[in-house]
This record gives structure tokens, C-alpha cells and sequence, in this order.
């Protein structure tokens, strides 16, 4: 925390960690008030947090032609602020040139706004998570120098740039200066449209107009796709792939892709496949017999045992038909003599076990009869 009132002085922070710093307020790693030369080299401001404003850097500087600020391979990692400017606030500067850093947040507020009258920025990258949010606001009264500013936003989302530039009398009233607003966010596309992965670059001036290499705004939903908040999914048996900066969606074979109404992801395959087209199983899986799912090995294996049994049993069938044809008939005509044969036998003994039982009761009755005459003599 530097601030004061008097000589002017210098501030010069080299190869400084600022990490895991909290403020009640704001600034929760550097605040500087008062200095008419400030310079920031190599210094790291990582996961700072801030319960209001600011979360890693505030320079707040009164109006001196001898203010001057250089920021130079800083890195602003993962820092917080609870209401907005989660990287920087830097107001009051002169000469403001920031250059060959990184600004990464992954939070939901406002990064950094950079307020001075000339402004140089160049090899910068912003990478955010933040949706609406101001990713970088800029106003300066002089043409500002910017090449290689670099912005990517969530997948989601596209880069919507807000800028003004006009001319204005400098303080001298005799030549023509240029004042500049420029502000970048990433934006939500709206139902029904989707954007992919945006880098944007804003390369130089020409002819005192910004001349801005646009990132694509948000895409129309493509057959196969269902696009909602900005994300593209796919549809029942559709895979996508990316093609310059957009999906695209093929057909697929049957039991191949996704078979919800709605997938997971705009490349999503059925159970147990993968790869282009979802044109392949998995390792823990193989494919089904006569059918293009892809099971777990454990059963698939198991089928595929019993379709060779099948076969096997089959061939043996098909090579041997002939043979067999004469076996089976072969087989039938002597089931049916030996049938014959017992049938036959079968009633000749009826006929013997017949007779047999007549001739005992005509015994049985001579001798019942000759006791009778016995007992009367």
C-alpha cells in the first residue's frame, strides 16, 4: 500500500509472488497512490481476493504529465473481487503501457479497465470464464497503440466489442486529438445459435479508423444439432466434428451414435464405442453378433462361443447330409421291424397264457369231482 502527499517518487516491483492476499475493500495485493513512475517486471499476482473491487492491482493516480506506468511480462492469474476488476483498475496515467502478460480469470465480474491518455498495449492475452462481463475496458484522449491483443472466451460465448473513436481539439486548441473507448465481453448467443472456441485479435490502426480482425459471431444451429445457452449438442444418431471454427454433423450408421434425443456432447457415441464417427469399440467392449452394439466382453465373448458351436453343428450338417439321410432312414426302418417284432411276441404269449389257464381249471374240476365220489362210497 503506497500512497502520500509531496515529491513525486518512483516504484519499481521486480520478480515479486503476490498470492493469497485478501482486502475488506479493494486492492487486495498492490495499491498505489502516489508516485509519478511506477514499474511492474516479472511480478506474479495469483489467487488474490478482494470483498469489493480490484482484486490483484489499483493504481489510482492524480492528473501529472510526469505519470508514467509500465506493465511488462506480469502474469494475473485466478484473482477475485466480490463487485468487479478482478485483475487491474489503473486511472490517472499519462504514459500507460502494458505489454507481454496475462490476464486469466475464472470468475463472473468485470477484469480490467486501463484510463489514461496514451495508451500502449501489445502481446497481451485475455482469457476469461466470465459471461457479460467487461473483459477489458479502455478510454484514452490519445490514439491508442494496441497490436496482438489476444481474447479468448468460454466455448460458448462470442466477443462483443463496443468502440468509439472521435476527434477532439488537444490541449494546445490547434491540432486534432483522438479520443478512444473501447470495451470487450463475452457475450451468450442467443436460443438457437452457438459459437465455438473465439480467439480475437485486434492488430493495429489504419488510417486512424481500428482496424479489428473479428472473431465469428454466434452460428446458426445446424441439422443435427440442438443449440441452447450458446452450447451445441448433438441429436439422435448425428456426430459432429469441427470444421473452421464450426460444427458439423454426419449421419451415422445404426447403434454407431448417440441414440437420446438430446446427447451429452455434439461427438457423443452408444455404450461401448468411440473414435471418428464413433466407428469403432472400446477396449472393454466388442461387437455383438449380427448387430452393430458393442457389449461387454464378458457376454459378447459368450455369444460368440455359442455362434461357433452353431456353426460347427451346421457345417457338420451340411457335409454330411447325405449320409446322414440314409442313417435316418436307415434307423427309422429298424425301430420300426423291432416294434413289429415285439408286437408279435407279445401276442403269442397272450395265446400260450391263455391256454395254459384252461387246461388247470379242466384239471381242477376233474379232481373236485372224483373227491365228490370218494366221499359217497
Amino acid at each position: 500500500y503506497i500512497t502520500g502527499t509531496g515529491e513525486k517518487g518512483k516504484v519499481d516491483i521486480y520478480k515479486v509472488n503476490f498470492i493469497n492476499n485478501m482486502a475488506i475493500s479493494e486492492a487486495a495485493a498492490v495499491y498505489i497512490g502516489f508516485s509519478s513512475n511506477i514499474v511492474l517486471y516479472f511480478t506474479v499476482f495469483v489467487d488474490n481476493h478482494a470483498l469489493q473491487r480490484v482484486g490483484a492491482l489499483l493504481i489510482h493516480l492524480s492528473s501529472d504529465p510526469s505519470n508514467i506506468i509500465r506493465i511488462s511480462s506480469c502474469n494475473f492469474i485466478n484473482n477475485i473481487a466480490d463487485r468487479q476488476w478482478t485483475a487491474m483498475l489503473i486511472e490517472g496515467a499519462t504514459i500507460l503501457s502494458l505489454n507481454n502478460s496475462l490476464i486469466q480469470d475464472s470468475s463472473s465480474t468485470d477484469v480490467a479497465v486501463l484510463h489514461g491518455k496514451m495508451l500502449n498495449i501489445f502481446n497481451v492475452n485475455f482469457i476469461t470464464a466470465g459471461i457479460n462481463h467487461a473483459v477489458l475496458d479502455v478510454s484514452t484522449s490519445r490514439l491508442p497503440i494496441i497490436s496482438n491483443l489476444q481474447f479468448v472466451c468460454p466455448f460458448h460465448t462470442y466477443l462483443k466489442e463496443e468502440g468509439k473513436l472521435w476527434q477532439v481539439y488537444c490541449s494546445n486548441n490547434t491540432e486534432m486529438c483522438y479520443n478512444a473507448k473501447l470495451k470487450y465481453q463475452c457475450t451468450m448467443c442467443a436460443s438457437g445459435f452457438y459459437s465455438g472456441y473465439i480467439q480475437t485479435k485486434i492488430i493495429n490502426f489504419d488510417h486512424n479508423q481500428l482496424a479489428i480482425n473479428k472473431a465469428p459471431k454466434c452460428y446458426a444451429c445446424p441439422e443435427g444439432g440442438f443449440c441452447e445457452n450458446g452450447q451445441i449438442v448433438a441429436t439422435q444418431s448425428y456426430w459432429g466434428y469441427h470444421y473452421k471454427n464450426r460444427i458439423v454433423f454426419i449421419k451415422c450408421l445404426p447403434d454407431y451414435c448417440c441414440p437420446d434425443v438430446k446427447c451429452s456432447k455434439y461427438d457423443a457415441c452408444s455404450f461401448g464405442r468411440s473414435g471418428l464417427i464413433c466407428s469403432h469399440c472400446n477396449s472393454s467392449t466388442s461387437l455383438a453378433l449380427m448387430s452393430n452394439k458393442c457389449l461387454h466382453r464378458c457376454k459378447s465373448d459368450l455369444v460368440w462361443v455359442y455362434f461357433t458351436l452353431f456353426a460347427l453343428l451346421y457345417s457338420m450338417i451340411l457335409c454330411f447330409q447325405n449320409d446322414i439321410a440314409v442313417y435316418s432312414v436307415s434307423l427309422v426302418e429298424n425301430i420300426w421291424s423291432t416294434y413289429i417284432k415285439i408286437q408279435k411276441h407279445s401276442q403269442n404269449e397272450t395265446k400260450g397264457a391263455s391256454l395254459e389257464t384252461f387246461t388247470t381249471l379242466v384239471i381242477k374240476r376233474k379232481a373236485s369231482a372224483a373227491r365228490k365220489r370218494c366221499k359217497g362210497q
